[in-house]
């Protein structure tokens, strides 16, 4: 019994499609909700990011859809004592997407917002408010899935399912700068 789920697996992660432009693409064929229950967890998992078993046709997430949201500037440098930095988040892909942004250090960073929406083609921004604390690298990882036009709480689409992707902002929070030194008296003439 477990060869023929095996080779079942196999036949199902094998399958081509081709694509817009002409390349093959591997996808998992329409198979009944019992057949992929009967898939080994890590072949449910990497088919289940775009779909899930019960609406049939599913997708593996490709490096397009797995970077259609990007942090500008990519990284952030905040003084010790205290500072803010504000990045756009793009969304470069054709669905609206949900976010959701998680710290290494809830202690000494606020984030404004945790939860949201980037509509196709636009970008919002996202504030990463310093507290003065040590000099300290931390990160900032923004998870995102697509999200239905009529949902109105981001926050339900991480409750319903995994995120699609995510994105990490590195944080440096640098020594403040010594003061610089009164400019010694010019000697009189």
């Amino acid at each position: 019994m477990m060869k023929n789920q095996d080779e079942e697996s196999k036949n199902l992660t094998e399958t081509l499609q081709m694509n817009e432009t002409g390349e093959e693409t591997p996808y998992f064929a329409r198979a009944p909700l019992s057949t992929c229950k009967r898939l080994p967890n890590s072949n449910r998992r990497s088919h289940g990011a775009l779909a899930s078993c019960s609406q049939g046709l599913l997708t593996k997430p490709t490096q397009e859809a797995m970077a259609a949201l990007a942090a500008d500037p990519p990284a952030a440098q905040v003084p010790a004592s205290g500072g803010k930095s504000v990045h756009q988040l793009v969304n470069s892909g054709a669905t609206r997407l949900a976010f959701k942004v998680k710290s290494s250090n809830n202690n000494e960073y606020r984030l404004k917002p945790v939860f949201g929406f980037v509509e196709p083609g636009a970008s919002t921004p996202l504030e990463i408010t310093r507290l003065a604390g040590p000099p300290k690298e931390d990160k900032k990882v923004v998870q995102f899935a697509e999200a239905p036009a009529d949902c109105t709480d981001a926050q339900s689409i991480f409750k319903a399912g995994p995120a699609q992707g995510e994105i990490t902002i590195p944080v440096s929070a640098v020594a403040d700068a010594p003061a610089a030194a009164p400019p010694a008296d010019a000697p009189a003439q």
